[in-house]
């Protein structure tokens, strides 16, 4: 027995050791189990280039509504607005804004919902002439919903710096 016991000390730690690796690899693997399932069902589309020229040239019954600037951000002078319609069960919408461009970020549409929160990136803001704008459409049946314009170091599923948000009601039920 006294032979053994110069290896019971480190097999005791490599063991410990494993444990934990285990018990991180498990967790990491729970965590992106669980932002694959968040903002499950919410199913965005692109615009046809018709709806997006006429979306652009404000064509049809577009409402309007300014992008309030986030408290929090540390982007200064940004300011932004969406154009939107509903119509035929769907929310066609673009998002305009005049953003600083970014040195090593970009910029990402984000929506989420008012009742259950559910939280799903819509697409990415492309520069243009006018600024940054971007475009999509979802479902009516998610009304009322937030748009959120958030700066981005990564292109993953974890929203990281508010800039911009409003909300979309159903003009509708108002």
């Amino acid at each position: 027995m006294k032979k053994y016991t110069s290896y019971i000390l480190p097999a005791v730690i490599i063991l410990f050791a494993f444990s934990l690796i285990f018990r991180w690899f498990r967790g990491r693997q729970l965590a992106d189990q669980s932002l694959s399932e968040y903002g499950e069902g919410i199913k965005i589309e692109d615009l046809t280039e018709t709806e997006l020229s006429d979306v652009l040239k404000g064509v049809g019954d577009f409402e309007e509504l300014e992008l309030e600037q986030s408290p929090e951000t540390s982007v200064e002078q940004s300011s932004g607005m969406i154009r939107y319609e509903i119509k035929d069960d769907k929310v066609k919408l673009s998002v305009m804004s005049s953003l600083p461009k970014p040195e090593s970020s970009l910029y990402q549409v984000w929506l989420r919902t008012l009742d259950d929160s559910t939280l799903q990136r819509i697409f990415i803001l492309e520069e243009n002439k006018g600024g940054y704008m971007g475009t999509a459409a979802v479902s009516a049946e998610l009304l009322p919903f937030e748009i959120i314009v958030s700066r981005e170091q990564q292109t993953d599923s974890k929203l990281e710096e508010v800039i911009l948000r409003g909300s979309i009601h159903d003009t509708a039920t108002e």
